[in-house]
């Protein structure tokens, strides 16, 4: 644990203040409260809800954001019978974490989904040529997709690009699909795997589509929320080493 985190912790643990802990569950943002019931050089343990726990099981770590920073810490043990959890490999990382405008859901299965650029030279008669990509997830405002590397050499992709979208969305409440296009520009570009980059999206839907958009995302959160809540009971009591 470097200097700076440490006297976070300490100041925290020494005078018991509590502060947030985040996680995601598929998109979903999951927040609670939490305090530390111990401390040690090297690892911590923290107090906190079920749903956190859990949460922080799936992704083997969580967020301590405190005085405005946020800890990174990785899971070592958690138990919902006490609702604590013990976190080591701790250290002070992007302070932009948990500040989306927009929460975003990630579909059970990735949507298929196509991208062209105006970078990419047109085909002929000046018919846009598509890419086929994978949507990861998905906001009002917002997307990440997953492109094959070996396509970037034919369509090269750079941060700033504008890039067009589209896709077939079912409506969860209707069960109506609807295929959808929108302009988005590329705002981050990250590894994925050996094969795969991850590209963030700004998207920029009209009015209708956005409606449309609000709808099909707060139904989805709905049902993650409800599989995080029956996944819980499912794994009371938990205790991981």
């Amino acid at each position: 644990m470097d200097p700076e985190t440490y006297q976070l912790l300490f100041g925290a643990f020494n005078k018991q203040i509590k502060f947030k802990l985040l996680n995601t569950y598929r998109g979903v943002p999951v927040t609670n409260m939490g305090s530390l019931l111990e401390f040690h050089a090297n690892q911590v343990t923290v107090n906190t809800r079920p749903f956190q726990l859990v949460t922080a099981r799936i992704q083997r770590a969580t967020y301590l954001i405190i005085d405005d920073r946020v800890i990174k810490g990785d899971l070592i043990t958690a138990s919902l019978n006490y609702e604590k959890m013990t976190l080591g490999n701790l250290e002070i990382c992007n302070p932009c974490i948990g500040q989306r405008k927009y929460i975003r859901a990630e579909p059970e299965d990735p949507i298929k989904a196509q991208i062209t650029s105006p970078r990419f030279a047109a085909s002929v008669h000046n018919v846009p040529r598509w890419f086929n990509s994978s949507m990861a997830n998905l906001s009002i405002h917002g997307a990440t997709i997953l492109f094959h590397k070996l396509l970037v050499k034919q369509m090269p992709v750079y941060v700033s690009d504008p890039i067009s979208l589209r896709f077939e969305l079912l409506d969860p409440a209707t069960g109506e699909i609807s295929q959808l296009e929108l302009n988005a520009i590329i705002r981050n570009i990250t590894p994925f795997d050996d094969k795969m980059i991850r590209i963030g999206l700004e998207t920029f839907p009209y009015s209708n589509v956005e409606n449309f958009l609000s709808r099909c995302v707060a139904q989805t959160q709905k049902i993650i929320i409800q599989e995080l809540k029956d996944r819980v009971e499912r794994e009371k009591p938990l205790a991981i080493s």
